[in-house]
């Protein structure tokens, strides 16, 4: 009787133990992220960086109304930015949304939403002429 024990042990155990971490990675691999939400990577090769509940962009607003502004990256894609009533507009001295002008050279760091969007918690107005460091 000992000896059926043995083989099972040797033989049960493993294969349940190679079937249970089959299964694992079956289900991990059919976790997808939900719709509107991109890792740092995922954004990256857009001409911005998301990572978590932050998102961050660069380049030269395209459009702006008193809601949005539209940024052109470098990479040569654009973004849409929301303006919400807490975000700070950043320059030298403080800014206003009358700031936001089409040419302008911004920073902007916000939240992400669904779409590819985000809305922004601050944006910096920088100096003509400077680039967007590069993103890893």
């Amino acid at each position: 009787m000992q000896k059926r024990t043995l083989i099972i042990h040797l033989v049960a155990v493993p294969l349940l133990v190679a079937v249970s971490f089959w299964g694992g990675m079956q289900y991990a691999g059919s976790q997808a992220p939900a719709r509107g939400s991109f890792g740092a990577a995922a954004y990256a090769g857009r001409g911005g960086m998301r990572a978590g509940n932050a998102a961050f962009a660069a380049g030269v607003i395209m459009a702006a109304d008193p809601a949005s502004l539209t940024l052109g990256l470098q990479n040569g894609n654009s973004e849409i930015v929301y303006l919400a009533t807490s975000t700070q507009i950043l320059k030298s001295a403080s800014g206003t949304a009358a700031d936001l002008i089409q040419g302008a050279n911004v920073v902007v760091t916000g939240t992400p939403n669904q779409g590819g969007s985000m809305t922004a918690q601050s944006i910096q107005i920088r100096p003509s002429g400077t680039q967007r460091p590069e993103l890893q």
